[in-house]
């Protein structure tokens, strides 16, 4: 299926704030109460109305140029799949998005890559997300080493891997 307007997909509200760069206020009613999102980055999951339409709204102020190039559903679930930039990086992703039984979102499964643009967005979202701007200077410390370790990976691997 395309990214052009389908109305059985009941992710479309979702879509639609996420192109809009809708405010956390915006996003919340979207969410069932006890709703779970899955980074690709933590193993912990962010849990909660408020924490999940809070981390949604910073990564609409971090992103560049959010596009959706396709949308699936098998009845129980709706994975979108979009480009964007942050930083300059390249972004691919998919967002797997399940529903309860009121229609509202109750797990997000969140994939992207590559590593490089992984690192951009820690390096950005890190200190909005955190619960003290200390831990915020911390993370934003952190994850300033990875855009150096994204690209030593790259490097290594194409020197060493076959790739085009």
């Amino acid at each position: 299926m395309s990214a052009t307007e389908s109305p059985e997909l009941r992710s479309v509200a979702l879509r639609d704030a996420m192109r809009s760069r809708a405010d956390a206020t915006a996003i919340a009613p979207l969410l069932a109460p006890g709703v779970v999102l899955h980074s690709p980055i933590l193993e912990t999951p962010f849990e909660g109305r408020d924490v999940v339409a809070n981390l949604l709204s910073v990564v609409n102020d971090v992103v560049d140029d959010m596009r959706y190039t396709h949308q699936m559903t098998d009845g129980q679930a709706e994975a979108l799949m979009f480009r964007d930039r942050i930083r300059g990086e390249d972004l691919q992703g998919t967002l797997l998005v399940e529903f309860d039984d009121d229609g509202l979102i109750r797990t997000i499964d969140v994939f992207f890559r590559p590593l490089r643009a992984m690192a951009a967005f820690m390096s950005v979202a890190s200190a909005p997300l955190a619960l003290s701007p200390g831990r915020g200077r911390a993370l934003r410390a952190l994850s300033s080493v990875l855009p150096a370790v994204a690209a030593g990976v790259d490097g290594v691997a194409r020197r060493n891997l076959r790739l085009r």
